[in-house]
């Protein structure tokens, strides 16, 4: 993907060329196939209005509730999310999951104990949708769960905890067959109770079901699975790989 080079010249930056990026996903180019939505959240926000956050491949933006602020993110800025204030993430109509595999990644810097705290979910009209929440297990002992409304058993939790105060990756996928999730670096956990999503697309959102406290950044949407030493290189040792 092209990125936008500028030279300075006073305090005012000035386009020279459209160049292209050579070193994609830092030098993890294979990470560009199938990726259909990817957001960065580095737009600046005070949090006194509401702020689109840019979809950096597709088109597909998310739009503040209740006026989430920006904050040091991951790489550049990230969403501050503070559940006194109500502040999340909205689409009206997100990513379709009705198709044969995709995979869903997220950053979290959460700063409060997640204890049965949203990351992000995908709903479906016919009553079904995908999200990821955490489990019940109070801090330190706060899993993620990648779940599906209204299908029993379709749960996959992961073993190892969100760690406070810290940068985690989380990576949900569907892959035809079976329903995975991932935590950092830890081993994926499926669960096959799950047939493929129908019914009518609907919204999607971040930071909600319910609410969350911390910072969320490099969002990224694929329309495959992605390989186990893909899941590695975005991990990167904890350090994270930039779009």
């Amino acid at each position: 993907m092209p990125v936008l080079r500028t030279r300075d010249q006073g305090d005012s930056p000035v386009v020279s060329a459209y160049l292209p990026n050579p070193r994609p996903f830092g030098g993890h180019p294979t990470l560009l196939n199938g990726l259909t939505h990817y957001w960065r959240f580095d737009e600046v926000s005070a949090g006194a209005a509401p702020v689109s956050r840019l979809d950096s491949v597709g088109s597909i933006a998310w739009t503040d509730i209740n006026t989430t602020a920006s904050a040091a993110g991951l790489f550049g800025n990230a969403l501050d999310m503070v559940s006194a204030d109500a502040t999340s993430l909205q689409q009206v109509v997100g990513p379709d999951l009705r198709i044969p595999a995709w995979t869903h990644s997220i950053w979290i810097y959460p700063t409060v104990t997640m204890q049965s705290r949203g990351v992000w979910a995908i709903n479906h009209g016919g009553g079904d949708g995908a999200k990821v929440i955490c489990t019940a297990d109070a801090h330190p002992n706060t899993r993620v769960t990648h779940a599906y409304t209204n299908v029993i058993g379709s749960n996959a939790t992961t073993a190892n905890f969100i760690v406070l105060n810290s940068w985690n990756l989380i990576l949900a996928w569907w892959d035809g067959t079976d329903n995975w999730v991932q935590l950092n670096n830890g081993v994926p956990v499926s669960s096959t109770a799950f047939a493929q999503i129908d019914g009518v697309f609907g919204s999607a959102s971040v930071g909600l079901v319910p609410l969350m406290d911390g910072q969320v950044d490099e969002n990224g949407f694929w329309v495959r699975t992605l390989t186990a030493g893909e899941r590695s290189d975005l991990w990167n040792g904890g350090a994270g790989l930039r779009l």
